[in-house]
């Protein structure tokens, strides 16, 4: 079994990724799924020519799949974990929608892997009430790399489905001041 304690680097994202289309090709299972989290921050960034914090784990969420219990167990394996629906906003539905992502086309056989477009990453930061998500907006990147007009679009538009939008805990209520600071 594979214990990965941290991912530094898209490579070593995408070898455990290698490691379950293995293991997928060897159970003859094959699957599709969206790639979420840091590790898709960490891996879009590295993409686009930039430098993300390393991160703990590899969360993925299954769009299709043969044989849900053994893919399931060959997630296991490599460590890799299915997230649910723990966000209010962005909806599980956005992430994986095909319209708002891409597939990393790296030769894997059994598997297939998407990673939703930048400005949704930072959507699951922006309402979030983790400090960590705070952290991240604040120190890292991901801002910088946003289209800022199709960010503050989505923004928008998610704000409208929060359920407490007076919440003074979501990290949308510190996007100005961030925006301001980091001079975006």
């Amino acid at each position: 079994m594979i214990f990965q304690k941290k991912f530094w680097n898209k490579e070593d994202i995408l070898k455990t990724l290698n490691t379950l289309d293995y293991y997928c090709k060897e159970e003859n299972v094959s699957a599709d799924l969206v790639m979420l989290g840091g590790s898709a921050l960490l891996t879009l960034i590295e993409l686009n020519g930039g430098i993300f914090r390393p991160t703990m784990d590899v969360d993925i969420n299954i769009i299709n799949v043969s044989d849900r219990k053994v893919f399931t167990e060959q997630l296991k394996k490599v460590n890799i974990e299915i997230v649910g629906g723990i966000m209010e906003v962005p909806p599980l539905e956005d992430l994986e929608d095909q319209n708002s992502h891409f597939e990393i086309e790296v030769g894997f056989e059994a598997i297939r892997v998407f990673l939703p477009n930048l400005e949704l990453l930072a959507c699951c930061k922006i309402f979030s009430t983790r400090g960590k998500d705070l952290s991240d907006l604040e120190n890292t990147s991901i801002l910088e790399y946003c289209n800022k007009d199709r960010l503050m679009s989505m923004v928008e538009e998610y704000k409208q489905y929060l359920l407490n939008p007076s919440n003074l805990n979501l990290n949308v209520h510190h996007l100005n001041r961030i925006f301001e600071e980091k001079g975006i």
